[in-house]
């Protein structure tokens, strides 16, 4: 029989998107993909400063060897066209061809000097520098070509570089590049002679081939290094979260509370520790699917609670769960985890996709009556604490941890804080060495129980220790 029917009375199928998906946003941006190279706003800032950050010493170098080839070319400049004695009265090619090179030589200074003032607009100083020594190339070969100086051509080692020695992201790379051929096209046509055309046109052939070559490069490239990005980032959430509710782990929450207690000694920090009652009955019941989305569901409760700033919900064990709230005082936090409680009380998992699981005969009465309002699916024992201003995590934990098993021990659904009254209360009206071991689990249940989510917490006792007294399910 169907584990749990929808109301149209079709089987429920388990759910196929992985927790990590549903938490991580490098998860669901490598689910949908980068084909043009771009990732949400949010994460497209973050991997920019890492590129930034990866491609630091790859750009310094590059600007290095840049500035070392100009300055070769400043110095042979004066040699060959001697330019000492030509000074001031050079042609006006040669004087646009000196001032470009400084210019350049410039921007390149300042760029390894002062790294730090282009952090912010990378890519936009990179691509200015690419215009720069795309000029240097251009003026060059139109001043030297006619006086019959051959000039060596960087223009290809230009326009691979542009897409991988520089370290831009694809598109200003590409942007620059564009931007360079057209300015170079351009100043050729104007002013190259025409007598020496023919011998541009394989040069032009060579730099256009090279860009090809280059842009290539330069994508796969950026493509490996924002895949690397997503999945190391994916690496280090599946290291700090549980995979099956998506919330962080023992680790991430330890570490995370004691940052907490650090920066924020002045707030109210109230951890409260959530164990779901029964749970193991409940899941030899209905299985390990409808006690994986049980746990889900549980674990969307406790996010919607953990909603404010610094706030968060942690998975801390099996069936334990953890919530550090900032509140205003004891009653602030009281009321908010009251709610979580009645939450958790309101919880239906037939509107959690499971896996189709045959209920044991002896759950088939509990089943019932949870599928018509009677009985809450899921409760919880919760107990919390708030921080005190020489609190380290040891001790805060300790004083939850006290509260939950008085919780427990009070008899299960309920809240126990630092002000709560959670002496051990009687079993009310049961004596469970009376009960029948051979009958169904519940068939010693009260003939009538209020209806709805917000059961009373006697009834839930009542049934617990039936449950008790009946053993184990079987499987």
């Amino acid at each position: 029989m169907p584990f749990f029917p929808d109301p149209q009375g079709h089987s429920s199928q388990p759910s196929t998107l992985p927790a990590v998906q549903n938490s991580d946003p490098c998860a669901r941006q490598l689910a949908a993909g980068f084909r043009n190279l771009r990732f949400a706003p949010d994460l497209e800032a973050e991997y920019r400063a890492f590129h930034e950050t990866e491609q630091k010493w790859v750009a310094y170098g590059s600007a290095l060897f840049a500035m070392a080839v100009l300055l070769f070319f400043c110095i042979r400049d004066f040699i060959r066209l001697d330019l000492t004695a030509q000074f001031p009265d050079m042609p006006l090619d040669i004087w646009a061809l000196q001032i470009i090179r400084y210019l350049a030589l410039t921007a390149l200074a300042l760029r390894l000097l002062w790294p730090s003032a282009f952090a912010h607009r990378f890519d936009a100083h990179s691509a200015v520098l690419v215009l720069l020594l795309g000029l240097n190339i251009t003026v060059g070969f139109i001043a030297l070509m006619p006086r019959g100086m051959t000039s060596i051509d960087f223009g290809q080692l230009l326009m691979m570089g542009v897409f991988l020695l520089l370290g831009m992201r694809f598109w200003w790379a590409l942007s620059a590049a564009i931007a360079f051929v057209a300015i170079h096209l351009g100043a050729i046509e104007i002013w190259l002679d025409p007598s020496h055309r023919s011998d541009y046109q394989w040069r032009l052939a060579m730099m256009l081939l090279a860009a090809a070559a280059g842009g290539v490069g330069g994508y796969l490239r950026e493509k490996t290094s924002r895949r690397h990005f997503l999945t190391s980032h994916i690496a280090e959430h599946l290291a700090s979260h549980d995979s099956l509710t998506g919330l962080p782990n023992r680790r991430s929450f330890e570490s995370r509370v004691q940052a907490l207690l650090a920066t924020r000694p002045a707030q109210r920090l109230l951890l409260a520790l959530i164990d779901i009652d029964h749970f193991k009955r409940y899941n030899d019941c209905f299985g390990h699917a409808g006690g994986d989305a049980a746990l889900r569901l549980v674990a969307r409760r406790l996010v919607a609670a953990a909603d404010g700033p610094a706030e968060f919900a942690a998975r801390v064990g099996g069936e334990e769960f953890a919530v550090v709230l900032v509140v205003r005082d004891t009653t602030d936090g009281h009321a908010r985890l009251q709610a979580l409680l009645d939450a958790i009380r309101r919880i239906d998992p037939r509107s959690e996709a499971v896996a189709d699981t045959p209920v044991p005969d002896d759950a088939a009465p509990t089943v019932a009556m949870r599928e018509h309002g009677t009985l809450p699916w899921l409760t919880a024992s919760i107990g919390a604490t708030l921080s005190q201003a020489s609190d380290t995590l040891d001790a805060l934990y300790r004083r939850a941890d006290r509260h939950l098993y008085r919780s427990k021990q009070g008899g299960r659904d309920q809240l126990t804080d630092d002000e709560s009254d959670a002496a051990p209360q009687p079993v009310l009206g049961l004596k469970t060495e009376t009960a029948n071991r051979s009958s169904p689990c519940m068939a010693g249940l009260p003939a009538a129980a209020p209806a709805g989510p917000g059961l009373a917490s006697a009834s839930v006792h009542q049934i617990a220790r039936i449950l008790d007294a009946c053993g184990p399910l079987r499987p």
